[in-house]
């Protein structure tokens, strides 16, 4: 006898959304997240119309601002391109965990405080915190802690979990470490794991591969000696090896709000040199901009390459820290293992680039909870419902992060059918 059906460990919107699917396919449901939430974290905050809609199938609809599309910008051009089926919307990431919380606990699912520090796996059971359930979805984001002692992560993954860290220093965490806030990514990070190939990518995706058909030997001889670090366990918790030299192929995240009048309806990308800026409006005062780079990024110095955006923010009131997050790409070799499911970003996760995230999370949950006795048909359902992000961030990232850098804004003002074809597939 257990104690639950489906125990979810990480109570963040794929964590709570898992709940949700499984109270109403009637399982009994306990959720374990170390953190009182609402829980902020670094993330673009708008949701595609994909995603408002899985949103509202689930009986959830929070607060925001609506966007109409999306806009690529540079110094020279714009290209727009608006939804074709609906609106989306830009909304606060605590807006939206509360949206979650609150219908997941009408339905009865349980949350309770606590960390997984071991799993254990008998003939018809699971057990983590404590807590025995017939499945487990681990549902804790990019450096998952499930994906780890369930023996999925891949080749370097598996040997450091990587964070900010080193002289990143942002917001404090739960338990009140102090950190100071400059707004930068490490310079001293873990090895990369770009350059290997993706397992879970579909034939012909243009992914890299390693020599040979194995997977990629983890190179945990050739790592340097840790540096201690005081790391939030928000951003990461543990300080992982350090790596001379950035990697423009590994990128990081970082967010702040400001407040100021929303100038647009339209989720714009400013493209620079190295960064992206997105702009977010969330309420028609607040405004999220978010920075994705390299390692090194720092906010207000990527921010004042953008004169544009510096400009919409002259004089703007910034409303807390600059949250960050990274590395974004994560790998897992499966998605599941005996009773164990990983969901969301813990399964894998290429870049926010195209800012479909919690699309394809909130599709994955729908999928482990409907595929809880057969792993293999998650595993294929997971294989559908990522494959147009998997495909497509992975290609643009590629580009991106390339010479041709540039040509990305020039392309899609020329092209406008063609970058309303990829905006359409990644919204729906």
């Amino acid at each position: 006898m257990t104690d639950t059906d489906v125990l979810i460990v990480g109570g963040g919107p794929i964590g709570l959304a898992a709940a949700i699917e499984a109270r109403l396919a009637g399982y009994d449901v306990v959720v374990v997240e170390p953190r009182e939430g609402p829980v902020d974290k670094a993330c673009g905050e708008g949701l595609m119309p994909g995603a408002l809609l899985a949103l509202h199938a689930l009986d959830v609809d929070p607060d925001g601002h609506v966007l109409h599309g999306i806009s690529y910008r540079d110094a020279h051009r714009h290209a727009d391109h608006l939804f074709t089926d609906g609106p989306g919307r830009g909304v606060r990431r605590t807006t939206l965990h509360a949206a979650l919380a609150e219908r997941a606990a009408a339905l009865g699912a349980t949350t309770v405080r606590g960390r997984v520090e071991q799993i254990e796996e008998g003939a018809g059971s699971v057990t983590a915190a404590g807590i025995s359930a017939r499945w487990l979805l681990g549902c804790d984001g990019l450096h998952s802690t499930v994906r780890r002692l369930a023996g999925l992560e891949v080749g370097a993954d598996a040997h450091a979990h990587e964070s900010l860290l080193a002289r990143a220093h942002h917001d404090t965490d739960a338990a009140g470490a102090e950190a100071r806030d400059t707004g930068s990514l490490a310079a001293g990070v873990a090895p990369s794991a770009a350059g290997t190939a993706d397992p879970a990518a579909p034939p012909g995706s243009g992914l890299p591969a390693p020599p040979g058909s194995g997977l990629p030997t983890p190179r945990a001889a050739a790592l340097p000696t840790p540096r201690a670090a005081a790391i939030p366990t928000e951003l990461g918790g543990t300080a992982p090896p350090v790596r001379p030299g950035p990697d423009p192929r590994r990128r990081f995240g970082l967010r702040r709000h400001f407040r100021v009048p929303a100038w647009t309806d339209l989720v714009e990308v400013h493209w620079g040199d190295r960064v992206e800026a997105y702009v977010t409006p969330v309420a028609p005062d607040v405004v999220g901009i978010a920075m994705l780079g390299p390692t090194g990024t720092h906010f207000d110095e990527a921010l004042a390459g953008f004169a544009e955006l510096s400009e919409h923010l002259r004089g703007a009131e910034p409303l807390g820290p600059v949250r960050g997050a990274g590395p974004l790409r994560q790998r897992s070799r499966r998605r599941s293992t005996g009773r164990v499911r990983l969901v969301g970003d813990a399964s894998g996760y290429v870049d926010a680039l195209t800012g479909e995230g919690l699309r394809v999370g909130l599709a994955q949950a729908s999928a482990a909870v409907g595929h809880l006795d057969d792993p293999d048909a998650y595993e294929s359902d997971w294989t559908r419902v990522t494959r147009d992000y998997r495909v497509l961030t992975s290609g643009l990232v590629a580009w991106a992060t390339s010479p041709a850098r540039r040509a990305i804004v020039p392309l899609a003002a020329h092209a406008p059918w063609l970058y309303g074809r990829v905006v359409e597939r990644l919204a729906r």
